[in-house]
């Protein structure tokens, strides 16, 4: 199995030194509430507080007191969400139809770090959820991660087991994250990703990093080996990464990023260019009693394929603290989509082919080949606890959409309560409106934090 496979290759390891940290892994430094590798109040100190007394006379040297621990530190976070929707949807020359359902969702985690010493670090994290809708209730626990770190020769540091791999810098989309098992969902732009079983090199080089990651996929007695070599520089306010991915039963794939700032706006960029597809696609095809679609399934291994995208966050507080705001942006061209018409006429047959396993379900994610999402949220003094948000994503080559307004109410210390209405427009076979528009509301109950 990879999880033991992980354990079996456990190596150890040390937080790179913070002026070796690229862009990337700031942010990962800013949002990581793991300590996973760099420096910061947890994995340093603890969960005991900022100031570590040390006993006067206490051997060794300040540094092995700072990253040395004696056991092992284990925390995790939890959340329960209720929630109830009622959705309408037009019936065909007739009044809106309503229904309505009703969820309740546990999730958590759980991991263990241990730092026996300065040069030896392991890390895993568990993963569980449990959801309850209008079906039997649905479990599942999975291991998240499970890796060490070492570091050899004070230049080159490994970490070895299974992670999540931080590639790629979209915010919505990101065509870039050629190399992680989960995929980035749009709706919930900032949930970890799931990664692959993985030996990664770290050779920092002033504020510049190179890395190059051995990958391992598929199951006993067939795994499948790639590589993927990446390297990062720093040039002024901008960051520039480039990367290659290739599995001899892959399609291979070059992709480069750039990060940089422009006044209050963060801008990023990615590009992809892949030797062919991993997907299957559909082409029209006469049609007969055998293939009464008029649809055939086909490979493409040769064509030149493009995806890129472009984006821009920003955020504004008023210098008098009277309110905040927060926004993003991305565009996002997809080289594996199809043209607007063309998928809007043959999307019910594509799901029919997925149903019959001719198409894998993520053959038909994203079929469209233009793609924009906007989101913006804001607190005001005026509005206390309350914090508006909006976010709209379309699939442009077809014309449908998604555009949601909510309120969330942050008031309580660690309950978090929310009301919404969305809105799914297009025509028929559309992406986002298969079977017509919709308008849903949705009103909820969060509560969920973090401890040990």
């Amino acid at each position: 199995m990879l999880w033991a496979l992980s354990g079996l290759s456990l190596f150890a390891g040390l937080p790179v030194p913070a002026q070796a940290a690229s862009l990337d892994d700031e942010v990962w430094l800013a949002a990581d509430l793991d300590g996973l590798f760099f420096f910061d109040e947890e994995s340093l100190f603890g969960s005991g507080g900022l100031i570590t007394e040390v006993e006067e006379g206490a051997g060794g040297a300040l540094e092995e007191v700072l990253l040395v621990n004696d056991g092992v530190d284990v925390g995790g976070t939890y959340s329960l969400s209720l929630g109830a929707d009622w959705a309408w949807t037009p019936d065909e020359g007739g009044p809106a139809a309503g229904r309505m359902s009703r969820r309740v969702d546990l999730d958590g985690s759980l991991f263990f770090d241990a730092r026996p010493r300065r040069d030896f670090r392991t890390f895993a994290k568990i993963k569980g959820e449990a959801h309850l809708a209008e079906s039997p209730v649905e479990v599942g626990i999975r291991l998240h991660e499970l890796f060490a770190d070492m570091v050899l020769g004070d230049r080159t540091f490994v970490r070895a087991g299974k992670q999540t791999i931080h590639w790629g810098v979209g915010y919505f989309f990101s065509p870039a994250d050629i190399v992680n098992v989960g995929r980035l969902d749009p709706e919930n732009p900032e949930a970890e990703r799931e990664g692959p079983v993985a030996v990664r090199l770290h050779l920092p080089s002033g504020s510049n990093n190179l890395y190059a990651y051995a990958i391992v996929d598929g199951r006993p007695g067939d795994y499948r080996l790639a590589l993927a070599p990446k390297a990062e520089f720093v040039l002024g306010r901008s960051e520039i990464g480039a990367g290659l991915y290739y599995r001899s039963d892959r399609a291979p794939r070059a992709m480069a990023t750039l990060s940089t700032s422009a006044g209050r706006l963060s801008l990023f960029g990615e590009a992809v260019l892949s030797q062919g597809s991993d997907k299957r696609f559909v082409e029209a095809a006469p049609v007969t009693p055998a293939n009464p679609l008029g649809l055939e399934v086909v490979r493409d291994r040769e064509t030149v394929r493009f995806h890129a995208t472009l984006g821009a966050r920003a955020s504004y507080s008023d210098p008098d603290g009277r309110f905040s705001l927060t926004g993003a942006a991305q565009y996002y061209y997809n080289g594996e989509g199809y043209d607007g018409d063309f998928s809007k006429a043959h999307r019910l047959g594509m799901l029919y082919l997925v149903q019959a396993g001719k198409l894998a379900a993520s053959d038909i994610l994203s079929p469209g080949r233009h793609y924009a999402a906007v989101s913006a949220s804001g607190t005001s003094r005026s509005l206390k606890d309350v914090t508006p948000s909006a976010f709209w994503i379309s699939n442009l080559s077809d014309g449908s959409g998604m555009f949601s307004l909510s309120l969330a109410y942050t008031g309580w210390k660690s309950a978090r309560a929310s009301v919404g209405v969305s809105r799914t427009y297009g025509d028929p076979g559309s992406e986002y409106a298969t079977f017509g528009s919709e308008t849903r509301l949705t009103v909820g109950v969060t509560i969920g934090g973090s401890g040990w």
